[in-house]
């Protein structure tokens, strides 16, 4: 059961999409509509919604000015995340996946 859904939440929340098409389920908007970035976090504390905690990851795209790859998907140690040696991305086409600053 859980106690909470825009605060913490204590328990598991499972989502049911209630149509046949790609239009339900969890969807996050960028922090920006064109230039900003999102992030899905895991395995992050229990306690406490800021910093970071040992073995926490990201799941994230990237601001439109990233130098990198604007606009690209990137898997990463949330500790990692701003080191561009240590992650595995995907450019914003689709075309390019990247693991640990190797291209594949």
């Amino acid at each position: 059961t859980t106690t909470s859904f825009a605060g913490v939440t204590s328990g598991n929340i499972q989502i049911n999409p209630t149509a046949a098409s790609y239009d339900d389920g969890l969807k996050t908007a960028r922090s920006d509509s064109i230039t900003g970035n999102v992030t899905i976090q895991l395995g992050c504390s229990r306690t406490s919604n800021i910093g970071v905690i040992v073995g926490q990851w990201s799941i994230f795209t990237l601001p439109s000015n990233h130098v990198n790859i604007p606009l690209g998907f990137k898997i990463s140690l949330t500790s990692e995340s701003n080191d561009n040696t240590r992650r595995l991305q995907i450019s914003a086409d689709g075309n390019t996946l990247t693991f640990n600053v190797r291209v594949l």
